[in-house]
């Protein structure tokens, strides 16, 4: 079935990513996250049901993504022209 080879090749992709990222997220971080990716992806393939995927999408975001744009937002802030939100950017631009 077309519909289980692309959910396994998802699979696949979403492990061998997250392999890739291994050393800047440590072992225990690594660990964590594979062991919620396993539990997702059996979950959502034994009851069809894909709960289990915010939790690891959300510590993803918040162990690795949060901290290495908040580290990349530092190195570059000389280049920051404005901060804020939409508004203050909207105004910014249409000044």
């Amino acid at each position: 079935d077309d519909g289980l080879k692309g959910a396994e090749n998802y699979r696949e992709a979403m492990f061998s990513s997250l392999s890739r990222i291994k050393k800047r997220l440590g072992g225990e971080r690594y660990a964590a996250l594979f062991r919620l990716m396993e539990l997702a992806f059996n979950e959502q393939n034994e009851a069809l049901r894909n709960n289990n995927h915010r939790q690891w999408i959300r510590m993803l975001i918040t162990d690795y993504y949060d901290p290495m744009y908040d580290y990349q937002l530092t190195k570059k802030q000389h280049r920051v022209v404005q901060r804020g939100n939409w508004q203050a950017i909207f105004d910014l631009i249409h000044t």
